[in-house]
């Protein structure tokens, strides 16, 4: 073997030598992206799952939110409800106790007329009395009585309207006592649901804001996750 075949082999040795190194350096760099590449397409799985679980999360918090937002709407529908029988009840609390004011006033007059009245009698009943003692009424003794009967009739049915005049204003004040605790409810009633209707507003709008938030972070999580893949 001359000396320029064993140069040629050693150099050909050589060359295979730095091309069994460059290979091995080459497939260590391919099971190094290939190792990147599925940690890579681990990640980005992992990341879409958690966008994914986010928009649904998002989501029903939304859903959740409209659905309070309805409730509290529902419940202010009620109380606006209760409210207008709150003043409705109050009305006619205050009409009832109108009329029983003016059935007591009656009541009263119809005392002192049918109180005059006896007076009345009674006076003329004591002048008759009193004429027929003194012998100065010249007729008998009988049609003095006969007389004096008609009077005592008389006095008898004044003192019966008056006492039915006394019950009546009596009951009367008693329906006034009765309307002012209706009127006194009914105020209570309306105030308590003039209250409720003021708070369910306010959690009406907090819901709806709520629902809105919602919303907003439901579609900004989707939007991330429809735009992950395609950045990546």
């Amino acid at each position: 073997m001359t000396e320029q075949e064993a140069a040629a082999r050693r150099a050909h040795a050589a060359a295979l030598t730095d091309l069994s190194r460059q290979l091995a350096d080459t497939a260590g760099r391919d099971q190094k992206i290939a190792t990147i590449l599925d940690q890579l397409g681990s990640t980005i799985a992992a990341r879409n799952t958690t966008l994914e679980e986010q928009a649904r999360h998002a989501t029903q918090a939304a859903q959740e939110a409209e659905h309070a937002a309805e409730t509290a709407r529902a419940a202010a529908e009620a109380a606006e409800a209760a409210q207008r029988r709150a003043e409705e009840c109050a009305a006619a609390a205050e009409n009832l106790t109108e009329m029983a004011e003016q059935a007591r006033q009656a009541a009263e007059r119809e005392t002192t007329l049918a109180v005059r009245a006896g007076q009345d009698v009674r006076a003329a009943l004591s002048g008759s009395q009193e004429r027929n003692r003194a012998g100065r009424d010249p007729r008998p003794a009988h049609q003095a009585a006969k007389r004096a009967r008609p009077l005592e009739q008389a006095l008898q049915a004044a003192m019966t309207d008056a006492a039915q005049a006394r019950a009546e204003a009596t009951a009367a004040q008693e329906e006034i006592r009765v309307s002012r605790e209706h009127a006194a409810r009914a105020n209570a009633e309306r105030a308590a649901a003039t209250a409720t209707l003021t708070e369910v507003r306010h959690a009406l709008a907090a819901a709806h804001a709520e629902a809105a938030t919602q919303r907003e972070r439901a579609a900004a999580a989707e939007q991330r996750a429809a735009a992950s893949p395609a950045s990546e």
